[in-house]
């Protein structure tokens, strides 16, 4: 039976993956279906333009430099902030966009793998400790394993489901 917080926490991972694909999912202009995420990925990238205007754009395609008509080639808008005299003083959006640009859907998947990994080794390890009772080092990397897990489970502290002490090592 698996343990009520390996399943949560791969709800949660389940869930970072659905989000991660929706965002590269189609075109940023909406043609659906146009465009897939390679397995390199996407390209973000958080920019003022000349006229002042903030944007946080994604690449279509990888490794495309960004073109002096970003809608003229691979690349498209995914945010812009316009600012005006209603917003005087209001804060840059830049910081926001940069971070967005640092959490682009290729990261995000890349993380989501890795955590799969991570919950399979351990369970892989829950199984030998099952198969070899007596085998000090199936504990031991079961016991290593589950404090990686646990390790795991703060990351989603702020979502519905997490147990306090799923994060205690």
């Amino acid at each position: 039976m698996t343990e009520p917080r390996i399943t949560w926490l791969l709800a949660q991972i389940d869930r970072d993956e659905r989000k991660a694909l929706a965002a590269s999912g189609g075109t940023v202009v909406g043609e659906a279906g146009y465009w897939r995420p390679s397995p390199a990925g996407d390209e973000w990238e958080a920019l003022r333009d000349v006229n002042g205007d903030e944007e946080l754009l994604v690449a279509l395609r990888p490794d495309l430099p960004r073109p002096p008509d970003v809608l003229g080639g691979h690349w498209g808008v995914v945010v812009t902030y316009y600012p005006d005299d209603n917003y005087a003083g209001a804060p840059s959006p830049i910081p926001a966009f940069e971070h967005a640009a640092n959490q682009d859907p290729r990261r995000t998947l890349s993380e989501v793998a890795f955590k799969r990994e991570i919950i399979a080794k351990y369970e892989g390890a829950l199984q030998a400790v099952q198969q070899h009772p007596n085998d000090d080092l199936h504990r031991v990397a079961a016991a290593v394993l589950s404090r990686v897990v646990t390790a795991l489970a703060p990351v989603y502290s702020a979502r519905t489901g997490y147990t306090e002490h799923w994060g205690e090592q």
